[in-house]
């Protein structure tokens, strides 16, 4: 583990985030393929803030590990919910919410088992935006129309519901987050 003081001037905080993506990549890209991953912490003033500072790094750190984004680092202040369920430590209680409102949407015996749920997903990131989500997945309209259907079909609920969309958008951070959505169902 190595640590990095940064100083924090004003304005400087996002260069010193730019600079140090730019020497991840360059390590990724080099002739070792390095591939290091980074945590930051919110920034800190007084010396008092350090051992949290350290806390919310490993935190952003362990996160960043398990969703191995491309950027390769993981900022506490961005994580947002991630951090409430990051902090439950039964990982039973969420696994049991994402296939309570997932579940359905999980077809073991097809070729593309999580079609619907990566529909979902994309239609949940354009906020429901039937034409920049069809783009998006590179479909026809009426395709995605269909497999709307099918996804307020087997949930029993409109895509549009505001608690479905907040369930369903916390569910499929938790299938990001959990891996399972890698592993045959049971």
């Amino acid at each position: 583990m190595f640590l990095f003081l940064l100083p924090d001037e004003e304005g400087e905080g996002f260069q010193q985030k730019k600079w140090l993506q730019q020497w991840l990549q360059a390590l990724a890209d080099g002739e070792e393929s390095l591939s290091l991953l980074c945590g930051l912490s919110a920034p800190v003033r007084q010396l008092q803030g350090y051992p949290r500072a350290l806390s919310q790094a490993r935190q952003a750190l362990d996160l960043c590990d398990t969703l191995r984004p491309t950027q390769r680092i993981s900022d506490y202040q961005q994580l947002g919910f991630i951090k409430l369920l990051s902090a439950v430590s039964d990982p039973a209680l969420l696994n049991d919410f994402m296939h309570d409102t997932l579940g359905c949407l999980i077809e073991p015996g097809r070729k593309a088992p999580w079609l619907l749920l990566e529909t979902l997903e994309t239609l949940l990131q354009e906020n429901g935006n039937v034409v920049r989500a069809a783009d998006r997945l590179g479909l026809h309209r009426n395709t995605l129309h269909q497999r709307i259907q099918r996804i307020e079909k087997l949930t029993g609920y409109p895509v549009s519901h505001p608690q479905f969309h907040l369930n369903a958008s916390v569910a499929l951070v938790i299938w990001r987050l959990s891996q399972n959505h890698l592993q045959d169902p049971p």
